[in-house]
């Protein structure tokens, strides 16, 4: 059951719409607009420290369920490793998270699962580091049968990864 999508279609600066629920993404410090796969995509400027957030809903939230996330991602550059290179996160402090998609210093796609008290339950990173101005396609899911996160860049071969304990639901 799809329970969010963000087409990123609005003009900068503005609210993002979720197009299946109430989850708009909040802009914060003007993030801007360019051309994507399918019509326009948000562009945010590291040095700005753009982002777009949401409150959180029980919607979003992971805990014993699967969860997928499917998102288009491209870098015009690659700056040094940091925290900041999240690409989706939900999550607000290091004992209050639950998952994490994002660029690690590697420069390679992982998906992060996190236990109700913020440490690691699971990890899984992609096979092929990323480069400047090429697009990718990144799927991430739970398995809850399977107690397995799951890893996929541009539909290769997923790579997957046993969870050691059960995701948070905060």
């Amino acid at each position: 059951c799809l329970v969010a999508y963000w087409k990123l279609e609005e003009a900068a600066s503005t609210t993002r719409s979720d197009s299946v629920a109430n989850n708009d993404l909040t802009d914060y410090n003007a993030v801007t607009q360019i051309f994507g796969v399918v019509g326009s995509a948000a562009h945010f400027d590291k040095v700005n420290q753009q982002y777009l957030s949401t409150a959180s809903s029980a919607d979003l939230r992971m805990g014993e369920v699967d969860l997928t996330i499917a998102t288009w991602v491209y870098f015009d550059s690659l700056s040094a490793f940091s925290s900041e290179r999240s690409i989706l996160a939900k999550e607000s402090t290091l004992t209050d998270r639950e998952y994490r998609l994002w660029l690690d210093v590697y420069n390679k796609f992982s998906f992060l699962v996190f236990g109700s008290d913020g440490n690691l339950v699971g990890s899984v990173e992609s096979n092929t580091a990323v480069a400047i101005t090429t697009r990718y396609f990144v799927v991430a899911w739970h398995d809850v049968t399977n107690n397995t996160v799951y890893l996929s860049v541009n539909n290769e071969t997923p790579v997957s990864a046993t969870t050691t304990g059960t995701p948070a639901s905060n």
